[in-house]
């Protein structure tokens, strides 16, 4: 997506939000917004299913209400976004939000907690 494209359209959304006659609900649903910086804009309630947000930087912004399922959040930044309420991607329980703000798969994280372990167990025994 263009970016004066997706500028018009969270314009519209703000408007929206704020009850303006003319402004309408964010649709972004299914669009490519890979490594958008989207820090500075208000997507309570904005449509984000299926799009791709992989590196995508949402510090700080408001996801309140907002559809995000079927969405790619693979390395998106989520640092202090707020997600209360939020229409969340299926199995997103797999996973968690590091101190830098980054989804993590909590599995993998295991994973490599007992690979660490099991190394430092094996250096012991030498």
């Amino acid at each position: 997506m263009k970016r004066e494209d997706l500028e018009k359209i969270l314009k519209l959304h703000k408007e929206w939000l704020d009850n303006e006659e003319d402004g309408q609900k964010a649709n972004l649903g299914g669009e490519d917004l890979r490594d958008e910086d989207l820090s500075w804009a208000d997507l309570r309630g904005a449509d984000l299913s299926w799009a791709d947000l992989r590196g995508a930087d949402f510090q700080g912004v408001s996801l309140q209400e907002a559809n995000l399922i079927g969405a790619d959040l693979r390395e998106a930044n989520l640092r202090n976004a707020d997600l209360n309420e939020a229409y969340r991607p299926e199995g997103l329980e797999g996973y968690k939000i590091s101190k830098e703000g980054y989804i993590i798969n909590k599995k993998k994280e295991k994973e490599d907690e007992r690979k660490v372990k099991r190394k430092r167990i094996g250096r012991k025994r030498v």
